[in-house]
């Protein structure tokens, strides 16, 4: 199975929203800014009634929801400013399935990643996400596909295929 793939700015933005509602690792990250900030409030306010209890908790759920969205802003501007075509990230992608592994080729890059190493692809109605490591996507978007049958046979082999011994 072969692709020929243009990414833009957009598909890496949409991506990393993609990321953000589907990462079990957004939960954690929010939880850890509630207790931090909520153990900050707690020893610089010592709360002593339930009123102050209450507004602790209500600081402390805001401020770490707020601190979340804030490093994901900050996030996605340092990924968009150094999504490049020089760097490989935008621009022309050719990806094929092959026995061996997935292959991508850029202009910067040629490799192919063993499908045992391999993480479990997500997919959105946008775009498909094939998971290289825990940090490493290639970015599939739906409009590189021909129509919806195309795009279901890609998602279903790379489900079947991504972490296969």
């Amino acid at each position: 199975m072969h692709l020929r793939v243009t990414l833009f700015k957009s598909d890496m933005a949409r991506a990393n929203l993609l990321l953000l509602t589907k990462s079990p690792s957004s939960i954690k990250s929010i939880a850890i800014f509630v207790i931090a900030i909520g153990a900050f409030i707690y020893w610089s306010r010592s709360p002593e009634t339930p009123i102050d209890w209450l507004v602790l908790g209500v600081s402390a759920v805001i401020g770490g929801l707020l601190s979340f969205v804030v490093s994901c802003s900050i996030s996605l501007v340092w990924i968009l400013s150094n999504s490049t075509e020089k760097a490989g990230v935008i621009g022309e992608h050719y990806f094929e399935i092959t026995e061996q592994g997935f292959r991508e080729k850029t202009n910067q890059n040629d490799s192919v990643q063993g499908w045992s190493g391999m993480l479990k692809p997500m997919r959105s109605k946008q775009l498909t996400l094939v998971r290289i490591n825990a940090y490493l996507f290639h970015v599939l978007p739906r409009r590189a596909f021909a129509d919806d049958h195309e795009y279901d046979a890609w998602w279903n082999e790379l489900s079947r295929r991504c972490g296969a011994v």
